[in-house]
């Protein structure tokens, strides 16, 4: 892939968020990274978790990983998402991301999902039901 400028928006955005320093060494390892690295592939009968920190993750982030393996991942996702509505708790927030959640793993064919519902912006107070669901 042709290397990207030295007017590029990504290291005009890592200047302005880091450190001279570090902007550089980030853009430096940007530039070294394949672009097109070879897709996963889920053998035949294995499964895969996939642990989201709130409702949508495992779509933004694994989307296509659950499209490409119907019925070979799994699906934890552990906070309730109700500071997702532009950091706002607004009622029926809960309620709206749960629907949500459970309606892609319909559309994604997703069978063994689990909605923990943990309060939004403080997973780290709920270690110990984190790693029971584990």
């Amino acid at each position: 892939p042709p290397c990207p400028s030295e007017s590029s928006p990504v290291k005009h955005v890592l200047a302005r968020w880091l450190f001279p320093r570090q902007a550089t060494a980030l853009y430096r390892f940007y530039l070294s990274v394949d672009l097109n690295p070879e897709p996963f592939r889920l053998p035949p009968g294995e499964r895969c978790l996939v642990v989201a920190p709130h409702p949508d993750d495992e779509s933004i982030g694994c989307g296509g990983l659950l499209l490409a393996h119907p019925g070979q991942v799994d699906v934890l996702c552990l906070s309730d998402g109700a500071q997702g509505m532009g950091g706002h708790d607004l009622p029926g927030t809960r309620a709206l991301r749960r629907r949500e959640f459970e309606e892609a793993m319909r559309v994604a064919g997703v069978a063994r999902y689990r909605y923990l519902g943990l309060p939004d912006k403080d997973l780290y107070a709920h270690g110990d039901a984190v790693r029971e669901a584990l």
